[in-house]
């Protein structure tokens, strides 16, 4: 039996499992992360062109 399990599912389990420690998720779905208050880092070709989070 196949058990599907979704990003966002994933993503909630890891912060479960970071708690009090620092977690690095890659995503291209910033919707999945906006309930875990992230900190959003954004690169293009290398180099970070934005930084913020989920209300900025």
């Amino acid at each position: 039996m196949k058990v599907y399990i979704s990003e966002k599912e994933i993503f909630l389990l890891m912060k479960r499992k970071c708690q009090g420690k620092m977690g690095i998720f890659i995503t291209h779905r910033v919707e999945n992360i906006k309930d875990l208050d992230p900190r959003i880092i954004v690169f293009s070709d290398g180099k970070i062109v934005g930084d913020g989070n989920t209300t900025n």
